[in-house]
């Protein structure tokens, strides 16, 4: 989480603070997205499923979600990237609100 999904999804969700204005900074959103849709295959991984439930179907959906914002960045479309963003949220809240120590 530490090292890919954070850093990953934070790049994602800052576009709304900074839009992406140059081509550097598309291609750092391709990575990030790489990075968050990788991170959530890495956590479908026997050994690191925690459950079938809550768990895979917050993984699945960070996966998908980061794989929408790989092709959003790709095609430089910031509503897309934006509305990706969005369902990546969901999917985070499902599994911190589970799983994170509060």
């Amino acid at each position: 989480m530490h090292a890919m999904t954070e850093p990953g999804s934070k790049a994602l969700w800052d576009i709304a603070i900074k839009a992406p204005s140059t081509d550097k900074d598309w291609e750092a959103l391709q990575n990030a997205a790489v990075l968050v849709a990788e991170s959530a295959n890495l956590m479908m991984v026997p050994g690191v499923i925690r459950d079938r439930g809550t768990w895979m179907k917050s993984a699945a959906l960070l996966a998908r979600t980061g794989t929408a914002s790989l092709k959003a960045a790709r095609a430089k479309d910031l509503d897309k990237l934006t509305e990706a963003g969005n369902d990546m949220v969901e999917s985070c809240d499902n599994c911190h609100l589970k799983y994170m120590k509060q």
